[in-house]
């Protein structure tokens, strides 16, 4: 009996052993999650190491222990992701929750001939769209600037472009060259909605650059004058954060809040009642600033009223993990999905922090981006509100310019 026992133990701890070899694989071979270099903590000096090793001048032993996102591959994101655990930007995990897909799957990005990675998650998908943001309306009037960025658009799945053509869209010579610029991106397969940005009008929409009776007129002349590309939408970029570039003030108020819920949301609804859909950019932190106590026309809180009012809302959630995207922007989608608003989440390609944290793709690979994303897209696919959903991404320039992953090396 006693030898059974005995033999019954020492299976017991073989079974442990192998357990644990195998637990230690699936997260490398260091003691613990970060420790590359293996000296019993997580700081810059790992990071050094693995910036070696991807650089080819000093290379591990075994590369699995610099693979600390678990994707099979030991490079830049590895680098990125233990310099946020150092600046306490992310907690240490203990096992891999998500696997990122690689590319040879090809369900999130392939290279095409130049060797940059194309977002293909989105490929055979008709019930999403992409859009971006184009500031910059001269590339749009530059023939040959032009093609290079809607050839780049188009490789990438985009939809839609927030063209910033509204001030030329008041005359008839803008209309024309908002009209050359439709056709174009019409044959890239991408359609075209105008972009606003006047923070004016939170203080009354006729009290702007281009009021709404303005828009309202300029649509239906283009529409008139080009019944081959007509225009449904406007997409405004409006926020209330805005004010601080024209008031002395620390942070958002619950004042501006309601400022914008009543003068803007209430507002464009002119333009809805002639025809054009509203789409507007939603910064997804004002319940911090007493957004949740805003009312207009009978509707408490901010994400509500913006469900009821808007068309579409575009959470901007600028960060850099799906994860964070999707818990920033709850609020909003928890509002579309109760009213049955089209929603869409907004990231960040370019360096523009409010709070001096790297919250944004900018520092990232765009084979980094566009795995988080397709995260988002799977999310959103599985749950989304009546009206629709999308991806955006700001913008075309920073979004073209973004390195590849072989670019960190």
């Amino acid at each position: 009996m006693k030898k059974l026992m005995a033999l019954l133990t020492v299976v017991c701890v073989l079974i442990a052993s192998l357990t644990a070899v195998s637990s230690v694989a699936a997260m490398g071979s260091t003691p613990y999650w970060g420790d590359v270099n293996e000296d019993a903590g997580i700081n810059l000096k790992d990071v050094l190491v693995l910036r070696q090793h991807i650089a080819g001048l000093k290379l591990l032993a075994d590369e699995s222990v610099g693979d600390v996102n678990f994707d099979g591959f030991a490079n830049m994101k590895d680098v990125l992701m233990i310099r946020k655990f150092i600046a306490g930007l992310i907690d240490m995990p203990t096992m891999p929750t998500t696997t990122a897909t690689s590319a040879a799957s090809n369900d999130v990005y392939r290279y095409d001939d130049d060797g940059d990675p194309m977002l293909t998650f989105l490929e055979g998908v008709d019930d999403c769209s992409l859009g971006v943001w184009w500031w910059q309306v001269d590339d749009g009037q530059n023939e040959r600037t032009r093609e290079k960025y809607l050839d780049f658009l188009e490789k990438n799945g985009t939809t839609e472009i927030y063209y910033y053509c509204v001030y030329d869209m008041v005359s008839s010579s803008g209309r024309r060259l908002t009209h050359d610029f439709v056709l174009a991106a019409r044959e890239h397969g991408i359609s075209v909605v105008p972009l606003y940005d006047d923070v004016g009008m939170i203080n009354g929409v006729e009290q702007c650059d281009v009021p709404v009776s303005k828009m309202i007129s300029s649509f239906k002349s283009y529409n008139e004058t080009y019944p081959d590309a007509p225009l449904s939408m406007i997409h405004f970029d409006v926020e209330p954060h805005q004010v601080f570039q024209d008031k002395n003030i620390k942070h958002l108020t619950e004042k501006e809040l309601s400022l914008y819920a009543n003068n803007f949301i209430g507002g464009i609804q002119d333009l809805r009642e002639a025809g054009i859909k509203v789409e507007a950019a939603l910064n997804c932190t004002w319940n911090n600033y007493g957004g949740e106590n805003v009312e207009w026309d009978g509707v408490k809180g901010i994400y509500n009223i913006c469900a009821k009012g808007l068309d579409s809302m575009c959470m901007m959630a600028y960060r850099d993990t799906a994860e964070d995207i999707l818990a920033l922007g709850k609020p909003g989608f928890d509002a579309a999905m109760e009213y049955g608003t089209r929603i869409t989440y907004g990231i960040e390609t370019g360096h523009y922090s409010f709070n001096k944290v790297e919250e944004e793709f900018a520092q990232e690979s765009k084979e980094y981006m566009y795995t988080e994303f397709a995260k988002v897209f799977e999310t959103l696919r599985a749950n989304h509100p009546e009206g629709g959903y999308g991806l955006a991404v700001h913008y075309h320039r920073t979004w073209m310019t973004m390195k590849n992953e072989a670019d960190f090396t």
